[in-house]
């Protein structure tokens, strides 16, 4: 990301490590269709070295909210050796390198409005034969704003996400990698991500095989069916013009990215948590159905077999629902006090359905009935924390995740998992450490640990039960991402 008088660009960057059959001492440089690039040497858990490419740009963007253009070339030898900038958000000689990986690309999770591929270290990944990436795309409204229309036509992060599939997919041979091997990965934001690939004509044949990991284009919280009221909730927290979406457009254009970023659209508490999902987009005069990612609703892609038909694994932590929801809520009286007093408000918004094309009676009836179904005749309350558990993993991953695999395994092989493993760690720890004092549940998030190495987690360095776990995990999407 560069500012330079008042204007900015965007660095869109990714991370890769690799391996090597053949001994290349440190420091390695390699050839990339825009030049050369210079890495840096680590090792892996178990001891094996690996060389680290990172911060290189695999696109660029001239204009907000418009989709990006490919990288500009450079000149010499380009230092890969730092990562590079973070998406704005809330928070000389050239070897040869031998044998042809299997290439896992990943896309983190943040609810498409944080998070960074540095995030996502490779140390226990690269004990197995493959090639690793990790990648930043553009997040929350700048990434994600649309008006509904051909103005500002929306899923620029996933557009991000498809140009780095496009240089990868192109530069595979130079970085000793399979270019008919090419797995996408991701959890939560990132594997709803995977989800929108399989799903866009844009996507296809950029990668062979699709693993989603607790996230699917069908989650509610990950499609937007009313995105012009986001932008004119933004443009009026901005002080935008909102009568036409050129206004809007022009004025947010111009608009600090700063201001943007910061712009909270919550309604109740941390809710709603997605605040800009993909969306549907409106073709402009002249482009076709491959110029733009999505055209239709993922349900019906998903029912009329017209997505990407590649292998695809697809699964669920056991407690979804458990970390950012009823945990939170069942820490604080006040929030559960609100569910119990004012239903019928809450409830849509914490749920997803408060469109505003929804009748209010309807919505209520609605609503009522989802208490009925979960609560009958209790209240929200530590004694009904399961119940308030399964509401929330149902909603926003559950139906989602099993209707998808559902109807995928129709067309295309489809593998599917519950992850319900309970370590010494768990992701409620990071989150809520006063409430959880030790672990009791598989959440939402809890699978990562055991794939990458993280400040976020404890590293998983010695032979215990589960460092046994995550060699197993790992070998088993390693398998898939080599023969699918």
């Amino acid at each position: 990301m560069d500012c330079r008088n008042g204007h900015l660009k965007y660095y869109i960057t990714f991370v890769l490590l690799f391996q090597f059959v053949a001994s290349i001492e440190n420091p390695i440089i390699v050839s990339v269709e825009e030049g050369q690039l210079q890495g840096t040497k680590y090792s892996t858990r178990d001891g094996k070295s690996y060389f680290a490419f990172l911060g290189v740009p695999y696109a660029t963007v001239n204009q907000r909210f418009e989709p990006p253009q490919p990288p500009v070339p450079w000149s010499g030898v380009r230092d890969a050796t730092q990562y590079g900038s973070v998406c704005p958000q809330l928070v000389g000689q050239t070897n040869t390198l031998t044998g042809k990986y299997p290439i896992i690309v990943y896309f983190h999770g943040g609810g498409f409005m944080a998070g960074s591929g540095n995030l996502y270290g490779g140390s226990y990944f690269l004990d197995e034969d493959v090639i690793l990436i990790t990648l930043n795309y553009r997040l929350g409204a700048l990434g994600f704003l649309s008006t509904g229309d051909s103005i500002i036509q929306g899923n620029a992060g996933l557009k991000d996400q498809n140009a780095a599939l496009r240089w990868i997919k192109s530069n595979a041979h130079a970085l000793g990698g399979d270019s008919n091997r090419i797995s996408i990965m991701g959890e939560s934001a990132g594997s709803a991500s995977v989800s929108y690939h399989v799903l866009s004509p844009m996507s296809k044949g950029l990668y062979n095989y699709a693993v989603s990991m607790s996230g699917s284009a069908l989650d509610p919280e990950h499609f937007e069916r009313d995105p012009f009221a986001q932008a004119v909730d933004l443009g009026e927290s901005l002080g935008c013009p909102t009568y036409t979406s050129e206004e809007l457009a022009d004025c947010l254009r111009q608009t600090d990215f700063r201001k943007i970023v910061q712009i909270k659209l919550t309604k109740w508490h941390l809710d709603p948590l997605v605040a800009y999902p993909p969306t549907i987009e409106t073709l402009r005069e002249g482009q076709s159905e491959t110029d733009v990612f999505l055209m239709e609703e993922p349900l019906v892609l998903l029912q009329e077999g017209r997505f990407n038909r590649v292998p695809y694994v697809i699964g669920l932590t056991e407690e979804e629902g458990l970390l950012f929801h009823s945990a939170y809520i069942l820490q604080k009286p006040e929030l559960q006090r609100n569910m119990n007093e004012d239903w019928n408000y809450i409830a849509p918004i914490t749920l997803y359905y408060d469109k505003r094309y929804i009748p209010d009676e309807e919505r209520n009836q609605i609503s009522r009935t989802i208490r009925g179904f979960y609560f009958g005749g209790r209240k929200v309350e530590p004694n009904s924390s399961r119940n308030l558990t399964n509401l929330y993993s149902d909603r926003l991953f559950n139906w989602g995740t099993r209707t998808a695999a559902l109807l995928q395994a129709k067309f295309a092989p489809v593998y599917t998992y519950i992850f319900g493993y309970i370590g010494d760690f768990t992701m409620l720890q990071l989150y809520y450490k006063d409430l959880f004092q030790g672990p009791i549940a598989a959440t939402h998030g809890d699978d990562l640990q055991y794939f990458f190495n993280s400040t976020r987690y404890p590293y998983l360095r010695w032979d215990t039960r589960s460092t046994q776990m995550s060699r197993a995990l790992i070998r088993l999407w390693a398998s898939f991402a080599t023969t699918g």
